[in-house]
């Protein structure tokens, strides 16, 4: 198996080593169980596939550094027979890596905020996990990366948390971090949906697309 493992710039590349470089220079751990139980679930899905999703040669290990990895022109066979049948296609696959006893700084994946998802496997300790935030008071402007590299987590809500240690659907244009309070690092390995015409899916789309696979 060729993964092809390329550090070319798709999907805003250069924004995801933002996150890497600046994220996790300063981010310690940050646990709080709080959640806030009114919040509709417009975050997390999990989804049944008949196959396994193969895992890259590069998820594997537990470093002491962040990581990004671009996986190019790359496709999971499996990931890409479904979305043909489905009428989207895949616009990136790509890993992100928290090391152990790390977080990932509180982000979203795009500007303004949307609700674009991502399909994501976790390979990873069932301690670990993907959690989505609010602003305590206020609203938030997000027009750049460094609007929404965000590591005060106290001024900002709990709103929702999983983990991701099998097929998941994700929302991703909300804001969101890892939590990997374990021995072992956490890989996760992304699928980014979009339209045939290159339009992010969003979360309501979403569930409508992938309605057969949702558990």
């Amino acid at each position: 198996m060729n993964w092809n493992v390329s550090m070319t710039a798709k999907y805003a590349k250069e924004d995801r080593d933002k996150i890497v470089e600046l994220g996790f220079r300063n981010v310690t751990l940050f646990e709080k169980e709080n959640l806030d139980i009114e919040c509709k679930n417009c975050y997390h899905r999990y989804l049944n596939f008949s196959f396994q999703i193969q895992r890259p040669p590069e998820c594997n290990g537990s470093p002491s550094e962040a990581r990004y990895i671009n996986f190019g022109d790359y496709r999971d066979p499996e990931i890409e027979r479904m979305h043909t049948n489905l009428g989207i296609r895949t616009f990136v696959v790509e890993t992100l890596y928290t090391p152990p006893h790390a977080s990932l700084p509180v982000h979203s994946d795009e500007r303004p905020l949307d609700n674009h998802v991502k399909i994501n496997i976790s390979y990873a300790s069932d301690d670990s996990c993907i959690r989505w935030w609010s602003p305590k008071s206020g609203s938030l402007s997000v027009k750049s990366y460094q609007d929404a590299i965000i590591t005060d987590r106290e001024n900002y809500n709990l709103l929702y948390k999983t983990t991701t240690n099998k097929p998941s659907l994700v929302n991703v244009g909300q804001l969101h971090d890892t939590y990997n309070p374990s021995d072992l690092g956490r890989w996760t390995l992304c699928f980014v949906p979009v339209h045939m015409d290159g339009s992010y899916i969003q979360w309501d789309e979403a569930l409508e697309i992938y309605k057969d696979y949702i558990a």
